[in-house]
């Protein structure tokens, strides 16, 4: 009796450990992040880092791949003035194995890319990127697969600045974005065709509005045989996980102190997706530790970075301030940077976009990159003097700069405008120059009266900074007064 009971007990516990065993092998984790530029942030030290993250990574029993979601070389200026050595350098060391190009980070040309991706030891999806010249850029590849014993993963990557229509091409400054729909099916029917027992999209959204019906735009990618199994969206899904027919959707939280983790479950037999489950990590440092050796990694790049932010490269005689309304000191400052630049017969930009003011004193790389986004970029603009009269009322209350430009303030509206110390004539046509999103956004009220645009890959930052390198002397701008009744700029 005792030994028929031991022999079936030895059995059972053998069963147990085979079968328990068998469910760790049937698990693939993923981790990806969001936000990771900001790692490398001198300022920024509440937050994630490498050095947790890859904590997080030896935590992990399953197999893990981790992944980066887009937008990791241009959310801060640490990625620009290193030209993202340190970002890949840190990254290779943790052991990421692959990131996608995100929107933002199209802001970069090709050839500016083309000499430091290369570095990267993990793989650098862009599938529905090309070139103006309809070649894929030589740093990126459109899929990436990942073979194990009893599965293969295929990943792509889409990105999309049209949410509402799927099926249409975009033509950027440096690249040129195909159709959405046509590449993923593309995709998924390659990833197919190579044995990819599951396939994941990676999917970078420009930003949506509230009241966008994001289950029909889920829809649109769901439908059909060539579905991907998973879409991992970029920190614009409202859902936290959705399932449309036979695919996944799960939100990635731009988020610079977590983690997504998501959980593969597969069929042991075939191989194929059986369920998707995922949680956040919380990438706290007195939770998970931090590996010796990363950190002694990026504390060494942040002393670089905090160097070459600390280089004074020009000074001002006064404080430059941005505006709500009226006219801005700062927005006439970089107005006036854009027109030397360019050559126009005037500029004109909004403080609504500004972040930071100009202190009077010393200024510093890191004040002017503290001043806006880096891919805010010039365009020249050609438009009759009727339409310029119109859009300078319909911005003097968001902190308008100017220059060469004067006009007179009257009932909280521009009289005696003048351009170039000429009075303005309705019909003629003037070549300005502006900060694109004052032509994209319809709030400006900018894009029905253009006669002509032209976008330039510039951005204005870059602007500023060879404005400062060039004019050694420290700015000194005409004081303005929001009651004086007449406001000029040179």
């Amino acid at each position: 009796m005792r030994k028929t009971f031991f022999l079936a007990s030895t059995v059972m516990c053998v069963f147990v450990f085979l079968f328990s065993g068998c469910s760790r092998k049937e698990k693939i984790i993923i981790i990806s992040t969001s936000g990771i530029s900001d790692w490398l942030s001198p300022e920024k030290r509440d937050i994630g880092s490498f050095a947790v993250l890859k904590k997080a990574i030896e935590n992990e029993k399953q197999y893990s791949i981790v992944v980066d979601m887009g937008d990791w070389l241009t959310t801060i200026p640490e990625g620009r003035l290193l030209k993202t050595n340190a970002l890949i350098d840190c990254m290779n060391h943790t052991g990421y194995s692959l990131a996608m190009i995100g929107n933002k980070d199209l802001s970069f040309s090709p050839k500016a890319l083309n000499k430091t991706l290369p570095k990267s030891k993990f793989s650098i999806l862009a599938s529905n990127v090309y070139l103006k010249t309809g070649e894929r850029a030589k740093y990126a590849k459109p899929r990436h697969i990942i073979n194990l014993k009893n599965t293969s993963i295929g990943i792509f990557s889409i990105n999309t600045f049209d949410a509402a229509n799927l099926n249409s091409a975009k033509t950027l400054p440096f690249y040129r974005l195909e159709k959405e729909n046509y590449e993923i099916a593309r995709n998924v029917n390659a990833l197919r065709k190579s044995g990819s027992k599951i396939v994941i999209m990676l999917l970078n959204v420009k930003p949506l509005k509230k009241d966008f019906p994001l289950k029909d735009f889920f829809k649109l990618i769901a439908r059909g045989n060539r579905a991907p199994d998973i879409v991992i969206v970029n920190g614009l899904t409202r859902e936290k996980q959705l399932k449309i027919n036979r695919t996944y959707f799960i939100n990635q939280v731009k988020n610079s102190s977590s983690a997504l983790r998501t959980k593969i479950s597969l069929n042991s037999k075939t191989g194929k997706l059986s369920g998707v489950s995922w949680k956040t990590i919380s990438l706290d440092k007195k939770k998970l530790g931090e590996d010796a050796e990363i950190l002694k990694l990026e504390t060494g790049h942040r002393k670089k970075i905090s160097d070459i932010f600390d280089k004074k490269i020009g000074a001002s005689y006064e404080t430059l301030e941005r505006s709500d309304k009226g006219i801005s000191s700062l927005a006439n400052w970089i107005a006036l940077c854009m027109k030397k630049w360019s050559g126009a017969q005037g500029a004109l930009i909004t403080s609504d976009k500004l972040k930071e003011d100009i202190s009077k004193g010393p200024i510093s790389k890191r004040n002017v990159y503290a001043l806006m986004n880096y891919d805010i970029h010039i365009v020249y603009l050609k438009l009759r003097g009727s339409s310029l009269e119109t859009i300078i009322n319909a911005n003097l209350n968001k902190g308008l700069g100017f220059a060469g430009i004067t006009f007179s303030i009257k009932n909280n509206a521009a009289h005696e405008i003048k351009i170039r110390n000429r009075r303005l004539r309705p019909g003629k046509i003037y070549q300005l120059t502006i900060a694109d999103y004052m032509l994209n956004e319809e709030e400006y009220a900018i894009l029905p009266h253009a006669v002509e645009f032209v976008n330039k890959p510039k951005s204005i930052i870059e602007i500023l900074k060879w404005q400062l390198r060039r004019n050694r002397k420290p700015i000194r701008l005409q004081k303005i007064a929001k009651n004086k009744p007449e406001i000029k700029n040179p």
